[in-house]
């Protein structure tokens, strides 16, 4: 199945749903003003994407902080937004080049209806219904463009990328397109296609 457990930004967090503003007031964040500046960063991990936010200030003792679609162990049936406070950031992910508050990301939380987001696992789509739909919505909450140009291009070089170098991620994808073209003109017309664009250009499309 695709992975999209836990938060998968470190190997160890504070994690809870979205919806739960307890998060805000934990004893990791006790000493974060809600003014402090956090820059915006996409990560990806297992085939599962996510938003992290460290902060501007390399020096600040406040953890970075994690925003993710997935399951907990107390509910592995439901796909549902969550906020990880992360005892360590991310190695890998790319930099959006947007910066906003921690208590700018707390309210553009709890401006959206966060109960839409939760959907049964046995409803996960990864063409149309998976863990960066979310993340998209959320994205023009926190006043990011990802339609702008280069943003655009960076974000795809380095999901496409970072997609592909899971083979049995690769192998979902082809699965998920197939499945959901299931005429043999059809099938036959995504043959042609993923010979010629491969498998970088197949991630790209999703």
């Amino acid at each position: 199945s695709i992975s999209r457990g836990d938060c998968h930004a470190c190997s160890s967090c504070s994690r809870r749903l979205a919806s739960d503003e307890r998060i805000w007031s934990s004893q990791q964040l006790v000493n974060c003003p809600a003014k402090t500046p956090y820059e915006g960063h996409l990560g990806l991990r297992d085939g599962h994407v996510f938003l992290f936010f460290k902060p501007e200030d390399e020096d600040s003792k406040c953890p970075s902080v994690a925003v993710d679609s997935g399951t907990m162990d107390a509910d592995s049936d439901t796909l549902a937004p969550h906020v990880s406070i992360l005892d360590e950031s991310p190695a890998e992910g790319v930099a959006l080049d947007h910066s906003l508050t921690l208590g700018g990301l707390s309210e553009a939380l709890s401006q959206m209806d966060l109960a839409d987001y939760s959907i049964p696992v046995d409803e996960y789509n990864l063409i149309g219904n998976n863990c960066g739909t979310f993340l998209l919505h959320l994205t023009k909450e926190i006043g990011f463009d990802y339609h702008e140009a280069a943003r655009n291009a960076t974000i795809v070089n380095y999901v496409s990328k970072s997609l592909v170098a899971n083979k049995d991620f690769v192998d979902k994808i082809r699965e998920a397109y197939l499945k959901e073209n299931t005429g043999i003109f059809q099938q036959m017309k995504f043959s042609v296609w993923e010979y010629y664009v491969g498998d970088e250009g197949m991630a790209r499309a999703l």
